[in-house]
């Protein structure tokens, strides 16, 4: 894992990266076989965070085809950004900004702007499938992934975060 405003050094273990923006949930309290409708008491903070994989994982993904660990477990493969209070509940939307000093593909120029809407519901589900089967302890995290904004990355790309109603970015991530 990576903190935000740290660079992340792109492996050389793989020809191609994407970033995947995605939402972080801390957990804030201990648990077992939470229910789905009750897992928004678990959770402590959020905010955004990013994967970054392989394109051949992603199209494996994608795919339903299974994934070597190696290709998801490396060192920086998830960047975390700064904790937020969970009081930003629902609506909540991420704002992304990717900005390419030569852009890895044709799709956008310099900068990729969107924004999403996060459905926290997703990760309220995970917490409740997760407790079945492990008690969650205060400190875990769960990322909930939005594959379809995944964008390559190269040395010399920025990405920023933002949850949604913050003046700042949550997540700054620098690739080298």
């Amino acid at each position: 894992m990576i903190i935000s405003r740290r660079p992340l050094f792109i492996p050389d273990f793989e020809e191609e990266f994407v970033a995947i923006p995605a939402l972080a949930a801390k957990i804030g309290r201990i648990g077992k076989c939470v229910a789905t409708r009750f897992a928004d008491r678990y959770v402590g903070e959020l905010t955004a965070s990013a994967l970054v994989i392989p394109r051949r994982a992603l199209a494996a993904i994608a795919d339903n085809r299974p994934v070597a660990q190696s290709m998801l477990c490396f060192d920086n493969a998830v960047a975390i950004g700064d904790w937020q209070p969970a009081a930003l509940r629902e609506p909540i939307s991420l704002d992304i900004t990717f900005t390419h000093d030569s852009p890895p593909h044709d799709s956008c120029d310099k900068t990729c702007h969107s924004t999403i809407d996060a459905d926290i519901r997703q990760v309220y589900e995970l917490i409740a499938e997760a407790s079945k089967t492990n008690t969650i302890k205060m400190g875990d995290i769960f990322v909930t992934p939005f594959y379809r904004l995944a964008t390559p990355v190269a040395p010399a790309t920025s990405l920023k975060i933002s949850l949604s109603n913050s003046d700042q970015a949550q997540l700054a991530i620098n690739f080298k």
